[in-house]
């Protein structure tokens, strides 16, 4: 420890030698943020499911059910007939040109019968959006400060520093997914009121029209009439015949080259313990590459996946921004001018960097949290 004195200053006994100064050790940074924009290729490139013929609809062929038509479906037929239609016929809504395939369409207590139709696979959108969204990011590196004294008073310290701090290899690796669907199909159901013929003489086992053909044998005859016109129509939406959507993958990698300089106003609590505020004003390069994968891939109901797009895509940027900074800390004195600390505070860097890589950017904000030991030398 020594005595110092001077001018207005007042005279102190301080184990810290008022003369230029360096410090160096371990630094790290937190809250670093990651933020991606953009779209991708399954979307860009409107990619579906090959299951899908287009997004899922009515199946054709069955008309609507208010009009009269010839309607074909999956198990039968409901067509016209040379009387449908025609106002001068006993009952212009019924037809004897109509057929089914098996006796479980008919419900013999409700006197109904159905037919199905299934609609061709379509595609269901799920998911539609950005890859977008925040992820935080944290790297750790190597910092050295150096001071000069500028003046003193009591137990406060006036310095004016330079620093150098950087972050090497700092790795961050996340995925995301913009696009999903499914693949469904639509069945319609069309009832019809068979009352008309009557439980007893309605053709349970299965029927087929005296107008096309080919003919039941032996053969109705009478050939029993129902309505043109179905009584009801339902639509019900199949299960997931299968599932896709992409995988977006990045892999980024950033390194920070920092200058700052500042003043540090320091007090000594005891002839051992100093406490410091070092506000700085930086100049920041940042060295940012970014990987991008992406893949289309589809999932059956049966199990298994297929890829059905892949693609990839690397790139960089280098930028110099301005920052600021401010850090607190403690120092504790080991003797002969040697001593030892900790610190802590906020880098705020002015402006991200943007990394354009196939249809996304990719920002990088190197603003965060630091913390960091240090081991120095008075001289």
């Amino acid at each position: 420890m020594g005595m110092i004195c001077g001018g207005l200053f007042v005279c102190t006994n301080l184990g810290w030698a008022q003369n230029w100064w360096i410090e160096a050790g371990p630094v790290f940074r937190a809250g670093m943020t990651t933020k991606v924009e953009g779209s991708s290729y399954t979307q860009e490139l409107g990619l579906h499911d090959p299951l899908a013929a287009g997004q899922p609809g009515a199946p054709s062929g069955i008309g609507t059910p208010g009009a009269y038509g010839d309607r074909t479906y999956d198990n039968g037929y409901v067509k016209l007939d040379p009387g449908t239609g025609n106002p001068t016929t006993i009952d212009p809504n019924t037809t004897w040109n109509w057929g089914f395939n098996n006796a479980g369409q008919y419900n013999s207590a409700a006197q109904t019968l159905s037919f199905q139709k299934q609609g061709a696979p379509g595609y269901n959108t799920l998911l539609n959006g950005s890859p977008g969204g925040n992820d935080g990011a944290w790297g750790a590196g190597f910092q050295m400060v150096g001071g000069l004294p500028l003046s003193q008073s009591g137990n406060w310290s006036f310095d004016l520093t330079l620093g150098f701090q950087g972050l090497w290899n700092g790795h961050e690796s996340f995925s995301t997914s913009s696009y999903r669907e499914d693949v469904r199909q639509i069945t319609v159901t069309d009832s019809y009121d068979v009352s008309g013929i009557g439980a007893a003489n309605f053709p349970a086992g299965g029927f087929h029209g005296t107008y096309l053909g080919p003919f039941d044998t032996p053969p109705v005859v009478p050939s029993p009439v129902i309505p043109n016109l179905p009584a009801s129509r339902t639509s019900a939406s199949s299960a997931a015949l299968s599932t896709s959507y992409n995988t977006i993958g990045f892999d980024i990698d950033q390194n920070l080259y920092q200058l700052s300089v500042g003043p540090q106003i320091g007090w000594s609590a005891s002839p051992s313990v100093k406490l410091h505020v070092r506000p700085t004003v930086s100049v920041n390069f940042i060295d940012a590459s970014v990987k991008r994968t992406e893949e289309f891939i589809q999932m059956p109901a049966g199990g298994g996946s297929t890829v059905l797009g892949q693609w990839s895509d690397q790139a960089s940027r280098q930028q110099v921004y301005l920052g600021l900074g401010a850090v607190g800390g403690v120092d504790l004195d080991f003797g002969k001018g040697y001593y030892g600390g900790v610190f802590g505070g906020y880098d705020w860097v002015a402006d991200s960097v943007k990394v354009t890589v196939g249809p996304n950017n990719v920002l990088l904000n190197a603003s965060g949290w630091v913390v960091g030991l240090s081991v120095g030398k008075r001289f």
